[in-house]
């Protein structure tokens, strides 16, 4: 399971990011794609437990922009809403 947009309470976002959200937010709403749903990370958790999801995790985009981007010369970092809910079904084999 995965999400192409942002899902996590706007109050998660830095001040630095909340414009960007805005414009996305503001963008998604006139192309007929309102952002609908915004979750806490123990919120989403909960919803893909109850689905069948027991492995969920929350990875915070946080953690993500540690590992990833800490030694970029340029600064770049993704935004600090952009969490993501990993889940796979119980009965999913790999």
């Amino acid at each position: 399971m995965g999400f192409g947009r942002p899902i996590v309470a706007r109050a998660r976002f830095d001040d630095a990011d909340r414009p960007g959200f805005r414009a996305s937010e503001s963008g998604a709403r006139a192309a007929g794609t309102p952002f609908v749903s915004f979750y806490t990370p123990p919120e989403m958790l909960t919803l893909a437990r109850e689905a069948g999801f027991d492995g969920a995790q929350h990875v915070a985009g946080t953690s993500l922009a540690e590992r990833y981007f800490a030694d970029r010369s340029d600064g770049l970092r993704p935004s600090s809403g952009e969490d993501l809910l990993v889940a796979l079904p119980e009965s999913f084999v790999m």
